[in-house]
């Protein structure tokens, strides 16, 4: 990869894995990323810069472990067809003119998606409840209620409180139990949830412990999300 990226005064906070410290970072413009024989220009992405651990020592991102510098999300990839296969590791990326609902054999593994300010929105369902799920790619943590969405349906579910004590202040979680959940005819239980304040209007948020399950196709241009399952 090909990196001079050019700050655009935006700073954002991401809590790390397990909510143990904060990693501080920045947008930039990455004018030129070549990756997987396309070459992108002009691309908004984070570039992660510090990470402040509990005990408020801050240490640069080469220091840390499990943490990468560059964030590439849907932002980057919004003029492709992505597809993330799971189980052999791989990103495939193709031209936006490669169309995936073509295929007859895997209509019925279609999903249709909401393509908002960056975020990918597809409709569900947790214990009947029609459901506006963030699909995020990058989430390897367990799903996650929006605060409000579980205030209004699953306030009599029983809950457990935790906190993380950071430098910069108490983080408290909250948690309820697993649930089930419904995309597209996929039913799934959830585990454990994380009940969090969300900035967005999306209910859940749901990630790789589903999407793990399925090698998936992202077709931004056509808003779908292809899903197919490798054994589920």
């Amino acid at each position: 990869m090909n990196l001079k990226a050019s700050p655009i005064g935006k700073q954002v906070e991401i809590l790390g894995i397990g909510g143990k410290h904060r990693i501080l970072g920045e947008w930039v413009l990455a004018p030129n990323i070549k990756l997987g024989g396309f070459e992108l220009e002009n691309i908004p992405t984070i570039s992660e810069k510090i990470v402040e651990k509990a005990d408020g020592q801050k240490i640069s991102i080469a220091e840390a472990e499990g943490i990468n510098e560059i964030i590439l999300g849907n932002t980057v990839f919004q003029n492709l067809v992505l597809t993330i296969d799971y189980q052999k590791q791989e990103i495939i990326l193709r031209d936006k003119d490669y169309d995936i609902t073509k295929n007859p054999s895997v209509k019925g593994y279609l999903v249709d998606m909401v393509w908002n300010d960056g975020d990918l929105i597809v409709i569900g369902q947790l214990v009947n409840h029609p459901v506006r799920f963030q699909f995020d790619t990058g989430n390897t943590m367990r799903l996650a209620v929006n605060i409000k969405f579980a205030q209004k349906y699953f306030a009599n579910y029983p809950r457990t409180q935790s906190k993380t004590e950071l430098a910069s202040g108490t983080i408290f979680n909250e948690n309820m139990p697993s649930i089930n959940g419904s995309i597209n005819g996929f039913n799934f239980d959830t585990g454990r949830l994380a009940i969090v304040p969300l900035d967005s209007d999306v209910d859940a948020l749901i990630g790789e412990p589903f999407l793990k399950n399925f090698r998936t196709t992202i077709d931004y241009g056509r808003s779908k999300i292809l899903l197919e399952p490798y054994s589920y």
